[in-house]
This record gives structure tokens, sequence and C-alpha cells, in this order.
């Protein structure tokens, strides 16, 4: 008779294709990831708009480009900087490039 702890593992999963999962999700990041953009002169005049009408505290929507996931990310998060010298919007849980951004929406006046 077999014991019980044998038994189980012949119902345990197989990977017959060793690799392939790991393929498959290279493949899928692959295909999901996004070329960066260049704004045209009316979404620079918005974004300027936008950035100029901040104020500490305000809640905005921000879309910028993220390079760790080659994607845009979308967020909701309360503004408390903007630093012109080095081009940088500080919000709560971000610090995000003026180059990386491609649309604020102010949530909240």
């Amino acid at each position: 008779m077999v014991n019980r702890e044998d038994r189980a593992k012949q119902f345990m999963p197989f990977d017959a294709l060793k690799g392939l999962q790991e393929e498959l999700r290279k493949r899928e990041e692959r295909r999901l990831r996004q070329n960066k953009r260049e704004l045209c002169d009316e979404e620079i005049e918005s974004l300027t708009k936008a950035l100029n009408s901040l104020k500490r505290g305000m809640r905005v929507q921000i879309t910028y480009y993220n390079f760790i996931t080659e994607r845009y990310v979308t967020t909701i998060d309360v503004f408390t900087k903007l630093y012109r010298e080095t081009r940088f919007i500080k919000t709560e849980n971000n610090n995000i490039s003026f180059d990386d951004l491609l649309d604020i929406k102010i949530l909240n006046i």
C-alpha cells in the first residue's frame, strides 16, 4: 500500500516544459511596453497651465511615463511642491520629472 505522502505527490502540478511560464511572462511584459512620446504644443501649454495653478494640498491625477515599467502610469495623489529649477513635481508619494509628464488634472479646487 502507498503511504499518504507518496500518493499526494502524484497529484502535484508538473511543469513538463521548464521555463515556459517565465518566457510567456517576459513576452507579455514586452507586449505591454509603451514608448514615451513627444508632446505637441497644445499639450505642453495645457501642462504649463496646470502646473502654474497647483497649490499645496490639492488632490491631483497625474499621468506620467515610468521608465521602470516602460509604460504610462496614472496616479491620484496630493501635490506638495513644484521644483522649477530642477524641473520636478513632488507629491506625497512621488517625485516626477516635468519631462515624464503627460497629463495633470486637478481634482479639487
